[in-house]
């Protein structure tokens, strides 16, 4: 049985005040409705425009809005779409420089996103290496609120390339580490291993770590087939690399050790996707 102001003025044949008042009540109904909006992470890479990947170029033509580090460049910023607005954020060093406290950043995001809009964190580089990314997608899932990471070519790898400068050659270099200048060459402590090729060798990787006095507690992850539609996650302790190794030999696979692996299993509850 239909009831309601607009079906009572219906069945007394009031069919011209019926529909302007199950107008009205849609209207009223979608004023009520919340907006819920996304914040995409984004990396912008190295500085040149023509190294941005296709879907953080597609990101910058949606966007409501786009918090961006001082460190992009015009270039970039130019691809996004002329009605969307720029709040540059800072995040460059020197004095009389304008940059926002890392919680500010963080509050803002939350409130465009509660809002209804989709936000574009613009950030040099890839927001996974040294870009303070996981900081903003944690107050994010903190809020509730629907996020996406899009990651971008890193400066080693862009500069390096650059600059001709392979990272690996097997003649005369087998690793690679990135680390901050902020933190002293010395300091075991923090330190995230990324080992290209190596399940099939992983007890050996294992082994050779150990020997080196790395706990075998150490939180890893092996990654296959990453960012594909296929990829695989697992994750587990330095001890058990051999045993979770097993289970990736199918596609390419990179094994992280450290720290921010434990990551890695709160991550298997999947992020926002773009579609």
């Amino acid at each position: 049985m239909i009831e309601g102001p607009a079906a009572r003025l219906a069945l007394a044949g009031d069919q011209a005040g019926a529909r302007r008042t199950a107008l009205a009540e849609l209207d009223a109904a979608r004023r009520r409705l919340k907006p819920v909006g996304i914040a995409h992470i984004v990396g912008a890479g190295p500085g040149d425009p023509d190294l941005l990947t296709l879907k953080a170029a597609q990101l910058l033509q949606e966007a409501d809005v786009i918090l961006h580090d001082a460190l992009v460049p015009e270039a970039i910023l130019n691809r996004a779409r002329r009605e969307a607005e720029r709040v540059c954020v800072g995040k460059r060093k020197g004095k009389g420089r304008a940059n926002w406290a890392q919680a500010d950043i963080n509050t803002e995001l939350v409130r465009r996103v509660r809002a209804g809009q989709t936000v574009v964190r613009l950030k040099a580089g890839d927001p996974f290496v040294f870009g303070r990314g996981a900081e903003e997608v944690d107050a994010l899932h903190a809020a509730g609120l629907a996020v996406t990471v899009v990651p971008g070519i890193t400066a080693a790898l862009g500069c390096a390339a650059s600059a001709g400068i392979a990272l690996t050659d097997r003649r005369i270099a087998s690793a690679v580490t990135f680390m901050s200048g902020h933190a002293a060459p010395e300091s075991a402590g923090g330190h995230t291993r990324v080992i290209y090729m190596a399940s099939s060798e992983a007890a050996a990787v294992r082994d050779r770590l150990l020997a080196d006095g790395v706990d075998p507690a150490t939180p890893v992850a092996i990654v296959e087939n990453g960012t594909r539609p296929d990829e695989r996650v697992s994750t587990g302790r330095l001890a058990d690399l051999a045993r979770l190794a097993a289970a990736h030999l199918a596609g390419p696979s990179l094994i992280i050790v450290g720290e921010v692996a434990a990551r890695a299993a709160a991550a298997r509850e999947p992020l926002a996707q773009v579609s």
